[in-house]
């Protein structure tokens, strides 16, 4: 199937198998008047712009046009793979996909349902978008065997999800952003899974199983909080930058290393700071930690207390400790036991913010 024009939807069902589905670079997709198909019991029924439903896809799948929505009312899917449907080749969106808010139910941009499967990669190198605060932009519940790739621009409540298996992770070089608070950027909850952020942004908070996640952060930039699953989830900071805005922590994880090319962010004020910080059961420390003083009152001097909180092991030491206000404050990190380190901010006389609210 090859779309060079505009269609309401293309539903392949009914066992059938056939090549690739392409949707060109002029094709559009709005799923107006797509049927209802009905996924599995958990994810209720779902339209689809592009449905592969009980049926074999023994190429590929891929959009590098455009595929939208017009219908507001139900779940909806850019592109659904259902009902125990096989796509021999990987799913690649190479174009837009862009679902509104619904009156009810979710958006999901590519769905992939349980217990489909994917041979092959699911890639984006374009454009992901789906509101509401339930949406997704890649949910995949089935079986990945190759990798989640995104190089692209993916945009949702839960940008990346996953609750089934993908056996060669996710790696991202371009922008994942959860796109309102109570969601996650990536969130895990099926099988053991490794994600690389390699370039690139992940803007939001990170969700991990406990069943043997391992986030690495090689490059770029992760902004939010990561909560893990239980003592087998791993968060490795080896290049980049990790910040952790007022409030968010990493925290329930087993271990937490950074090296020398690491670099640990806290966004602190006197208003939100609590709860900030690294707690794992073994911590090894490296590269640098930077302290950014946000806007509030600040006591004179102010301990934030066990920042650095390890329930087992604690190794190593930051290489450096700066401030991106140094005029103003002076940063301390002070040694709280054998497992733990305290900050210790003090103003010194500076135009930065220091009146208690």
């Amino acid at each position: 199937i090859d779309n060079t024009g505009t269609l309401d939807y293309v539903l392949v069902n009914n066992g059938a198998s056939i090549g690739n589905v392409t949707n060109d670079s002029v094709g559009i997709l709005n799923d107006n008047n797509a049927p209802m198909i009905a996924t599995s019991p958990v994810e209720g029924a779902f339209t689809g712009s592009l449905t592969i439903d009980a049926s074999t896809v023994t190429g590929n799948i891929t959009n590098n046009g455009t595929i939208s929505q017009t219908n507001n009312s139900g779940n909806a899917a850019g592109i659904l793979v259902s009902n125990a449907s096989s796509i021999g080749g990987s799913i690649a969106n190479n174009g837009s996909i862009t679902l509104p808010a619904l009156n009810y139910g979710a958006s999901t941009g590519i769905f992939i349902d349980t217990p489909a499967t994917v041979t092959g990669n699911v890639v984006n190198t374009g454009t992901i978008t789906v509101d509401g605060n339930s949406a997704n932009g890649i949910w995949n519940v089935g079986v990945i065997t190759g990798n989640v790739t995104n190089s692209g621009t993916i945009t949702a409540a839960y940008a990346v999800a996953n609750s089934g298996t993908i056996a060669g992770g996710i790696t991202n070089t371009g922008t994942i952003t959860e796109l309102v608070g109570g969601g996650d950027a990536i969130w895990s909850q099926g099988a053991a899974l490794t994600i690389n952020q390699d370039a690139g942004s992940i803007n939001g908070n990170v969700l991990l199983s406990g069943h043997g996640d391992v986030f690495n952060i090689n490059g770029g930039t992760v902004t939010g909080g990561i909560s893990g699953g239980g003592s087998a989830d791993a968060v490795n900071l080896t290049g980049g930058t990790l910040t952790l805005p007022g409030g968010q922590s990493v925290n329930s994880i087993g271990t937490y290393t950074q090296d020398a090319n690491g670099n640990l962010v806290f966004d602190v004020s006197t208003n939100s700071f609590n709860g900030i910080g690294i707690s794992a059961n073994t911590i090894s420390l490296g590269g640098t930690l930077t302290v950014s003083p946000q806007g509030g009152g600040y006591l004179t001097p102010h301990t934030y207390t066990d920042i650095i909180d390890a329930g087992t092991s604690l190794t190593g030491s930051f290489a450096s400790v700066t401030n991106s206000n140094p005029s103003d404050y002076t940063m301390n990190l002070v040694a709280d036991g054998s497992k733990a380190y305290d900050l210790v901010v003090t103003w010194d006389g500076g135009t930065g913010p220091h009146i208690i609210n």
